[in-house]
């Protein structure tokens, strides 16, 4: 699991509101609203969602220092494709494999199809063997 936390389900704000102790329930886009009171909490991903939506791309410095979310999360949420930068000068993310300037994720589209193929290569080869065997011990 990532050091943020994914949706806030793990945050023990998002179970109990901070006011009036009545539950809170998820409405989506990483934000939680108390049943009871109204109050809403929102998760490091509901800030920057909340963020981006009024004020439009932005950097990752910029990000951080108008929602208080670390950098490393925001990095950790653009890496898990949950959220995209645009408008970023040289982009501000870089391929893994072949050092290409991307916006989302970890890997380029073209390293991306070529690791899926791979995988799925790979993952053939194991199932063919674990045929083989189960063969080899019936006999």
């Amino acid at each position: 699991m990532n050091s943020y936390i994914e949706d806030g389900m793990a945050d023990p704000n998002t179970q109990k509101c901070q006011y009036c102790s009545g539950k809170m329930i998820y409405r989506g886009g990483g934000a939680y609203c108390c049943e009871a009171c109204g109050e809403e909490y929102l998760t490091d991903f509901g800030k920057i969602k909340r963020y981006l939506e009024v004020n439009g791309p932005r950097t990752v410095l910029e990000i951080a220092k108008n929602t208080g979310v670390s950098r490393r999360a925001i990095g950790e949420l653009i890496n898990d494709g949950r959220i995209e930068l645009r408008g970023e000068p040289g982009g501000s993310n870089f391929c893994i494999s072949c050092g290409t300037s991307i916006r989302v994720g970890q890997y380029c589209r073209v390293c991306a199809k070529k690791f899926e193929s791979g995988r799925r290569g790979r993952d053939n080869v194991i199932s063919s063997l674990a045929n083989e065997l189960s063969k080899m011990r019936k006999e």
